[in-house]
């Protein structure tokens, strides 16, 4: 188990973020069975989800959010997506 504590908005740091998006995307391409959770699993969560597809993928991060929107109900923090995608080398 990881746990990366992350919060709703801005001022987390960078290498945190970078973790846990990286974590995800390594996790992604190994095929291994995984839960990224937050207490309410409508900001934090989709945001590393999607980074970390981003990264896996090669996928515009913009794309992978979508596709989870898709999926389920997301209110994404503007500031924690922003705070991401810098941190993980995504932002345009």
């Amino acid at each position: 188990m990881l746990r990366v504590p992350i919060t709703d908005g801005p001022g987390n740091e960078p290498e945190s973020l970078r973790i846990a998006a990286r974590t995800a995307a390594e996790l992604l391409a190994s095929n291994t069975p995984t839960l990224i959770a937050c207490s309410a699993g409508l900001s934090r969560t989709p945001v590393i989800a999607a980074v970390g597809l981003a990264i896996h993928t090669g996928n515009a991060p913009l794309a992978c959010l979508e596709t989870i929107r898709r999926i389920t109900h997301t209110d994404v923090s503007i500031a924690l997506w922003q705070d991401a995608l810098q941190a993980s080398g995504l932002a345009p």
